[in-house]
């Protein structure tokens, strides 16, 4: 088996494009809805709080507010897309359309699943950085914004990319309600495993937080180099799916 057929980045930018020209829809709305959410939303949530005189603090103007609504949204979304990553799996038709195609496993999952992660993650930081250098004419005071430091920020993009290889491998897997099948998954692990460690470790079993995958700068109960593994599994996972899925149709 030579290269060319494992991987062609002609092959590959055809399915990238393929996959953004399906999802062009999705992708217009998600931007639209994005700005508005960052643009107007906390405006109009201080004038409601202002005008009903509601003991809410809500500073508009600090970067800070911004990047949770946008942080939010977009860990919500790279979760909902991963678990839907490969809807044509669900009908016999669309599965024979997807596995059919001139493309290698290999393609069809990375092309996928860059577009759901990578694309969505940078997709929404240019958004974001939009919105708000224009409210930084109008509403944050640039002298008085604080940013969080550059470790914080791998430790969140990590994390988001860590949960979303199990939403990734559960679209492959689960055929019906992806999302939550997964999502129960997720918390049964989390159950077992972290609590299991933290016995061992503690002596009194601990439910792991978000934390525990370093969204506090910390990791309790996986180790980084563990995080990976797991991460790089699950899109394994995804790909021998794929590939059997590829043998059975033959």
């Amino acid at each position: 088996m030579n290269e060319e057929s494992i991987f062609s980045s002609a092959r590959f930018m055809r399915l990238i494009l393929n996959c953004i020209n399906n999802e062009r829809r999705n992708i217009l709305w998600y931007t639209l809805g994005l700005i508005a959410v960052l643009l107007f939303l906390p405006v109009s949530l201080s004038q409601l709080i202002k005008l009903y005189n509601w003991p809410i603090p809500l500073n508009l103007s600090r970067p800070g507010l911004y990047l949770t609504l946008a942080g939010i949204i977009t860990s919500v979304t790279m979760m909902l897309k991963a678990s839907a990553a490969f809807p044509e799996l669900k009908h016999k038709a669309g599965a024979t359309a997807l596995l059919s195609l001139p493309a290698s496993p290999l393609e069809k999952v990375l092309s996928r699943y860059l577009l759901y992660s990578i694309g969505l993650l940078l997709l929404s930081a240019v958004i974001c950085a939009a919105c708000i250098g224009i409210l930084m004419i109008f509403v944050i005071n640039p002298s008085t914004a604080t940013w969080m430091k550059s470790e914080r920020w791998w430790n969140i993009i990590l994390s988001l990319l860590f949960f979303q290889g199990f939403y990734f491998a559960g679209a492959a897997y689960f055929k019906k309600n992806n999302f939550l099948k997964t999502s129960v998954t997720l918390f049964l692990i989390n159950f077992v495993i972290g609590g299991a460690f933290s016995y061992f470790k503690f002596g009194k079993p601990i439910m792991m937080s978000s934390g525990g995958y370093g969204l506090d700068g910390g990791l309790p109960s996986f180790s980084l180099g563990m995080d990976m593994i797991i991460y790089l599994l699950c899109l394994v996972m995804v790909y021998f799916r794929i590939k059997e899925l590829e043998l059975d149709e033959i």
